[in-house]
């Protein structure tokens, strides 16, 4: 495993612990990593392709 797969890893380790130490559930905090992880990567996606509108925001305008 890459050096950067292995900071990812231990990073979500840590907040798995965090989560789990607040009293969540594992499938509480396995969705709320989801929900997390899916957000940084649209964040990043956007950061990218430089279009502000490529995050979720733009996802709903079309489907109104």
């Amino acid at each position: 495993m890459s050096e950067i797969s292995n900071r990812i890893v231990q990073k979500l380790w840590s907040y798995c612990n965090v989560l789990s130490d607040d009293g969540l559930s594992y499938q509480d905090y396995l969705e709320q990593l989801t929900y997390i992880l899916f957000l940084k990567m649209a964040d990043e996606r956007a950061t990218a392709t430089g279009d502000a509108q490529a995050s979720l925001g733009r996802r709903a305008e079309c489907s109104a």
